[in-house]
């Protein structure tokens, strides 16, 4: 393939950052948009540069030019249109958190993987090149013996309407406390002997901030601090028993500083200047298609349904649920 041809499925905040970083892609072409309103759409295409403006989403889907969709809706959206990309036999690379719950998720992967078709959760970080660069740090015992994890998001955005509507599958957790768990699965893996968790709520029902700990083999212990009311730090350090890691953002993993046992800075590194951090998950997207792969290894299906399951043991621990899911089983 020369160009992956994209089509976004939505025009708001995340269209826009991935529409941003294809503007400067080579290898990317931003071909089809649509929007659920179509003068909004119009005039971001045209400020983007789009090829097709569609009126409906069903139009991007079924445009036979269209290599990848992109769906940048919200997630209580996401199973809805991806599901409809099966029946048009597209490829989807689908928006963080992948779909409200794990039952969603499962069924989903289940049916692409039974047509053949390549699906991925968009969850940036995992493509970010500073994640490898990290992994081997402490695989090479840079740190010593890794030991514990400390992930803050707090990030005050509950003056969003999205994020206080229970019906919207808003609060803390599926926005930001995607990332503070991505970052904790990222270093520390998968296995998952314990988790001890609390939350405290806003008004609507939906979590405004809570804390997890997460206990891993070898003693490992990640603690996760979320809040969409408070505001200040976006950080997660790596603690090992010769040193530290300090990542600045565990979003985009942003400015990385080590330090050794004696507190001194033994290496630092930047995100490379000139990307937004998106662009790598659309190069491993296109590797994956031309390869006839399903998934991306950055990745794949098994991650997705770790953390969403993730997600969904968090929130029956606080006892919360959204309309849109009940009875989904």
């Amino acid at each position: 393939m020369d160009k992956l041809r994209i089509g976004v499925l939505g025009s708001g905040d995340i269209a826009t950052r991935i529409s941003n970083t294809i503007l400067n892609m080579e290898e990317v072409e931003m071909y089809a948009v649509a929007s659920r309103n179509y003068d909004h759409a119009r005039s971001f295409g045209e400020k983007f540069g789009y090829k097709k403006i569609y009126k409906t989403y069903d139009e991007v889907m079924m445009d036979p030019d269209v290599d990848l969709v992109y769906i940048a809706l919200h997630h209580t959206q996401h199973y809805e249109y991806a599901k409809k990309c099966i029946q048009y036999k597209k490829p989807v690379l689908c928006e963080k958190p992948f779909t409200i719950n794990h039952y969603q998720a499962e069924d989903l992967i289940r049916e692409f993987t039974k047509e053949g078709l390549f699906l991925n959760e968009a969850l940036w970080t995992r493509f970010i090149p500073a994640r490898t660069r990290i992994t081997k740090l402490l695989e090479d015992g840079v740190i010593g013996t890794p030991k514990m994890i400390d992930v803050n998001m707090i990030c005050r955005i509950c003056g969003n309407i999205r994020m206080t509507d229970i019906h919207m599958g808003g609060g803390a957790l599926l926005d930001l406390g995607v990332y503070a768990l991505n970052f904790a699965s990222m270093f520390f893996g998968s296995e998952v002997e314990e988790v001890k968790t609390m939350a405290s709520f806003w008004e609507t029902g939906v979590d405004e901030q809570e804390v997890f700990a997460l206990k891993y083999p070898q003693g490992k212990i990640a603690v996760c601090k979320v809040s969409m009311v408070g505001n200040g730090s976006v950080q997660g350090i790596i603690y090992g028993t010769e040193g530290r890691i300090e990542v600045s953002d565990v979003m985009n993993l942003g400015h990385v500083t080590v330090y050794n046992i004696q507190n001194e800075v033994v290496e630092e590194f930047s995100a490379e200047e000139g990307t937004t951090g998106y662009e790598y998950e659309f190069l491993a997207c296109k590797q994956a298609l031309e390869n006839g792969k399903l998934e991306c290894l950055e990745m794949p299906h098994s991650e997705t349904m770790l953390l969403m399951e993730q997600y969904d043991r968090l929130r029956a621990a606080w006892g919360l649920d959204y309309p849109c899911e009940r009875g989904l089983e």
